[in-house]
């Protein structure tokens, strides 16, 4: 980086607050979220059947969930080793 105040602060930044709130995420807040919207993801579902059968990259919401939290669990992991140096 060409200006070492910028890298600081992104540093920082990552460190001081991204990280704490990806963790948070993958603790409790996905799984609140998806509580919140469970009605309305079924009655999407119920609505829109045909294509979701259609989607061969679509299993079921549980799986989309898990498939979502390893994903940024991964990401994490990746910008720890970068931000985290």
């Amino acid at each position: 980086y060409e200006r070492s105040e910028y890298y600081d602060r992104v540093v920082a930044y990552y460190r001081g607050l991204l990280s704490p709130y990806v963790d948070e995420l993958l603790d409790s807040e996905i799984d609140k979220m998806a509580d919140r919207m469970a009605a309305s993801a079924r009655m999407n579902e119920i609505r829109w059947d045909v294509d979701y059968e259609n989607n061969i990259y679509y299993t079921d919401r549980e799986s989309s969930l898990r498939e979502l939290k390893e994903y940024i669990l991964l990401r994490k992991e990746f910008l720890d080793n970068v931000w985290n140096e």
